[in-house]
């Protein structure tokens, strides 16, 4: 999810300061690294509370890269569990796409972007259902490029491990 949810946006960046990492997380948990590795370059990453603030709706995160504030928000019930892990990854794959965007010159798989018909094949090899995934994307007009990111960041999250999702954004956002 990008910057689409604009009441989702205005409660992160209004919660963000008082949001911490899962507890559940240590300290050298993937997980705790990536978000540590994207706050470093300047990618606040903060937790809402699907049952406390009504801003998440139906959204499981999003990334959000407003100038001079970029946001990466992870709605989630009481616990942190395997999907969080796999949504927090989805959205900074989103954050690696905006770097990438930014400066196209940066080589390798990830930086040269998938188109949505690589990004289909990908997932069939893999055995994911991309068209599931993207239906209310299409249901909501999204047009072809978002939903080329979308299926790029779905499929790569569910197979990439975090470790691999941090050496990509420490790569192609080194200069970000």
């Amino acid at each position: 999810m990008g910057i689409r949810n604009s009441a989702l946006a205005a409660a992160a960046l209004l919660l963000l300061s008082s949001i911490c990492p899962p507890p559940t997380q240590s300290t050298g948990s993937p997980e705790h690294r990536l978000m540590t590795v994207m706050a470093g370059h300047g990618i606040e990453v903060g937790l809402l509370s699907k049952q406390h603030h009504d801003a998440c709706g139906a959204l499981e995160g999003a990334y959000m890269p407003q100038k001079g504030e970029p946001a990466l928000v992870i709605c989630q019930e009481d616990v942190w569990d395997d999907f969080r892990s796999m949504v927090l990854r989805h959205e900074a794959i989103h954050a690696i796409q905006d770097c990438r965007d930014n400066d196209p010159k940066w080589p390798g798989w990830m930086a040269a972007g998938m188109t949505r018909q690589q990004s289909e094949a990908y997932a069939e090899k893999h055995g994911i259902d991309l068209d599931q995934f993207l239906v209310p994307y299409s249901m909501t007009g999204a047009d072809d490029h978002e939903l080329a990111l979308e299926a790029e960041a779905y499929v790569l999250a569910q197979h990439l491990t975090t470790d691999q999702v941090i050496a990509e954004f420490s790569r192609v956002c080194r200069s970000a």
